[in-house]
Order: structure tokens, then sequence, then C-alpha cells
């Protein structure tokens, strides 16, 4: 019988669930919002495979991959700006479409807790576009991908990288058909602060919310900023750095407990491709910036590489993927658990999301002072004139 699912290295990916024979397996919500498998033990036939099928307890050994590098963006202005960075998913999204195969993504559920479901049409690829900070609810999508797979349908799954992992372990044998692209994860932070969020919102502006994005690109796709349209046509946004939900988050201080022990963090990954944001990008190719958002994807399969290379409508670069990790070191680092995440789960229930950010949020005085001095440096010097001084300081401790 599983017992990993009360320990924090459980991860909630939900192959548990999906693998049980008898359903006896149920996701259920633990104190901070989080999904964990409770397991039923008068259903129970105590077949062992919810244990043999955890990506935790049993990993599947990942081959070292090809690494192929790319930073690139979407020629379609309109699926760029749709996209939290450049408008891969979107473009490996359509060409599986096109071969009459299936997507699954997350997506915002009526009430906008976030899940994992699946579409067949590309009308409803645009679902699945832009980042979803908090962790979605897998339900029974292995199984769905399973169905679809064994009818000798094409499929995308992404996910997160753990959420990839129970995948594959899920379906325990390869399947030619099977896209499976995962992303650079910081972390998934706790559905019971998104639903205290949302209820906040919906009772500041007296509305039922409309639409709501994580990652608007209103300011830029540097300085994103998170969106909310209520059906009273009123409407917030706030920048990632003034926004208390997305400091929380940045903060470390609302994630998963995997998350600070992530047995994900590797270059080497169970995906096909790896995408994300190509943070850094006007620093080590400024060519490819212009502040709408450009990807990195790394394939780490053939089959990704042929894949990512048929694609059209797209521009891209072959890059150092030193280059891309360098500015997401998330890729091979787990997030640092603060001290302060132990007192989370103690004033969630009590206080507001403002309230929270004030109590659990600490930034130092040195932080502070640098924050203030690349602000003014970018006043009197701009953009180009702080890569320069990077360049200066990097060759600088190159020769000392």
């Amino acid at each position: 019988m599983l017992e990993i699912g009360n320990s924090s290295s459980c991860t909630g990916c939900a192959a548990c669930f999906n693998i049980c024979p008898v359903h006896a397996v149920t996701m259920c919500s633990d104190e901070e919002g989080f999904l964990r498998p409770l397991i039923d033990t008068t259903s129970c036939i105590n077949c062992g495979k919810c244990e043999k099928v955890c990506p935790i307890l049993y990993p599947t050994i990942t081959p070292e991959s090809i690494k192929d590098a790319y930073a690139c963006f979407a020629l379609d202005e309109n699926i760029r700006q749709s996209s939290s960075s450049g408008g891969v998913f979107t473009l490996l999204a359509q060409e599986v479409i096109r071969r009459k195969g299936v997507v699954f993504g997350a997506m915002f559920a009526e009430d906008f807790s976030v899940i994992h479901s699946w579409t067949d049409t590309e009308d409803g690829i645009k679902q699945f576009q832009g980042s979803k900070y908090v962790q979605s609810c897998i339900d029974n999508t292995f199984s769905e991908c399973k169905k679809f797979l064994d009818e000798d349908r094409w499929v995308l799954f992404t996910g997160t990288p753990c959420q990839i992992g129970g995948l594959v372990n899920f379906l325990n044998k390869k399947y030619e058909k099977l896209l499976c692209v995962d992303i650079i994860c910081h972390g998934v932070p706790s559905p019971l602060l998104w639903q205290k969020y949302r209820y906040e919102m919906i009772q500041k502006f007296k509305s039922n919310i409309q639409r709501t994005s994580f990652r608007s690109k209103k300011y830029g796709w540097k300085m994103y900023s998170v969106l909310f349209k209520f059906m009273n046509n009123a409407e917030y946004t706030q920048k990632l750095t003034k926004d208390s939900y997305m400091q929380l988050f940045l903060n470390d201080v609302c994630l998963r407990n995997s998350c600070y022990e992530c047995n994900f963090k590797s270059i080497d990954r169970y995906s096909d491709i790896t995408i994300a944001d190509f943070w850094g990008i006007e620093n080590v190719y400024p060519e490819m910036f212009d502040d709408k958002g450009t990807s990195f994807v790394i394939c780490h399969t053939e089959k990704g590489k042929e894949f990512f290379n048929i694609l059209q409508k797209i521009e891209r670069k072959a890059v150092n993927i030193n280059d891309g990790i360098q500015y997401n070191p998330s890729m091979i680092q787990s997030a640092h658990r603060p001290k302060e995440r132990n007192l989370f789960v103690k004033f969630i229930n009590y206080c507001t999301i403002n309230e929270l950010s004030k109590k659990l949020i600490k930034i130092d005085m040195k932080k502070r002072v640098k924050s203030y001095i690349y602000k003014l440096l970018k006043v009197f010097i701009g953009d180009k004139g702080i890569q320069s001084i990077r360049k200066l300081l990097k060759n600088k401790e190159k020769y000392t």
C-alpha cells in the first residue's frame, strides 16, 4: 500500500490514482490545498501497483539526452502575444492537431481552479496558452492519454517535470506518437492560496471573474503582470513585483514541500522537449530580444528534435544550452525553502493575501540597495549601458 502520499516527497502527480484497478485511491486536498493520494483500505486489494508506478519510489532511468538548445519565438504576433513567452507550445500543439492528434495541458476550470484537460481542435488550444502558477489537478488524464495512444493517435502531453515523470511511469512503454513536453518549473504554489486569492478579488470588485492571466504582457514580457477581468467590466492589472500572490510565489513561501527537494531537477529529462522563458536573452543573444517574449527550447530526444525542426512560422537560433540555464537555474536547482515557509500553514486561513505577503516576505537591505542602484543606472545609461557594465565585470572576473 502506498505510504509516500503522506510524506513531503509526494508530488501529487496522480499516477497512483490513475493506475489503481479498483479505484481505491482518491486524490484529496491537504491543509494547504495540495492534492495527495488517500487509500481506501476496504477496497484496496494490495496489488502494489500504486507503489510501483510512483516516480519517486521507482524513478525511470532517464538516458542522457541530445540537449540541442534554441532561442525562438512564433512569427505570428497574435500567438506570441497570447503566450507567456515565445509561443512555441502553441506551434507544437497546432502541428499535433493537424495530424488529427490530441493535446493535453493545464487550463482554468469554470471556477478558475486549474485542471489538466485535453482538446483535439485548434481553437481548443487557446485554453492551454499562458502559464498557470498553481498546481494543476491531473485527475484521470493519464488514463485518457493512454486511451488515445492505444487508438494510434498522436498525443502532445504538457506538464511539470514531475507530472511527465508520473505519466511515463504510468504508461510503462514507449509510444512512437507520444510527444512529452515539460517546463522549467520554479515550483508549484498552493491551490488553497489561489482559491483564497480568487475569493478576495471577487469580494473586492463585487463581481465574478470573467478572465484571468498570470502573465499579461501589458507592461512587456520581462515585467509581466497579473490580470483579472470581471463580469461588471472592472479590471485589475498589477506588475509581478507588486502583486501579493506573485510575490508569495516568487519568494518560495507557498510551494509544495516536494519542490524544495525536487527529484526532477536535471538537464536530462523524461520529456522529449523542455520549454521555458529565455530569461537573460538580451545579455547573450540581444538580436533575439524585443521584450515580446522569447522561448528557451531544449530537445532531449531525436523525436523531439525532428518535431521541433518541422515547425514553420518560427524564428529560431541554435544556442549554447548553458547560456539559457544560467538565467534559468530552476532547470537544475530546487527552490530554497525559506524559514517563513513554516508559518505559511499557520496563517493561510487567518490572513488576507496582502497580510500573508507582509508577514512572510522579508526583503533584506542588500537586495533593496541593489534594486535601487539598478533602477538608477537604467534611468541614466539604459539597458545597453547595463549590458556593457556586465560584460566588463565578466571579463574582469576572467582575468583576475
